[in-house]
């Protein structure tokens, strides 16, 4: 529940800097690109949530069932953002209009993040809370929340709009190393 909600503000609080630095057409080109990448990314969560009741009813924590969610989720992310990248062109001219031809550069970026995310929602949501290790979970992704904000503020006056799908990639990056290297330690 807590990383939902921090996700959830830490969103808000990414879009609310951006209105800050950009003006509004340009937030425009940026909020098109990531809410195409936000619907694909709409195909990972149901699947990542059905999968969860079965990570905690495996006996002993048996990795099995990781496994098998890490494959399932890592694969459809990984294929959600080849798809994504690929089509970008085609996904933005459809969905937003030739007016926003700037959020194709932005949405192949940002189609790196769903593969990475995939496996994310494995490591940190699954086998966080599955070992009760659910503060920790939320320490880690406060501690990226607070980086990823940081980021904003430092490159996103400097470099403009592109730099946000940057630092977006680069945190949930953060977000994933910081993972693996505290899954060695759970395991």
């Amino acid at each position: 529940f807590l990383f939902s909600v921090f996700s959830s503000i830490h969103s808000t609080a990414s879009l609310f800097l951006l209105n800050i630095f950009l003006n509004p057409s340009i937030l425009a080109i940026y909020v098109g690109a990531e809410k195409i990448q936000k619907f694909f990314m709409g195909i990972i969560s149901p699947l990542e949530r059905a999968l969860l009741p079965m990570a905690f009813k495996a006996k002993n924590n048996s990795n099995d069932i990781f496994f098998i969610s890490l494959s399932i989720l890592g694969g459809i992310g990984l294929f959600c953002g080849v798809f994504v990248f690929i089509f970008s062109e085609y996904l933005v001219t459809k969905v937003l209009g030739k007016e926003y031809l700037q959020s194709i550069d932005l949405l192949k970026i940002l189609s790196l993040q769903l593969p990475i995310s995939a496996i994310n929602r494995v490591l940190g949501v699954q086998k966080f809370l599955s070992k009760n290790m659910d503060v920790l979970l939320v320490k880690i992704v406060i501690t990226v929340g607070a980086i990823h904000l940081m980021t904003i503020l430092l490159f996103v006056p400097k470099f403009g709009y592109i730099s946000m799908a940057y630092t977006t990639i680069i945190s949930e990056s953060i977000l994933l190393i910081l993972f693996l290297l505290f899954f060695k330690k759970i395991n």
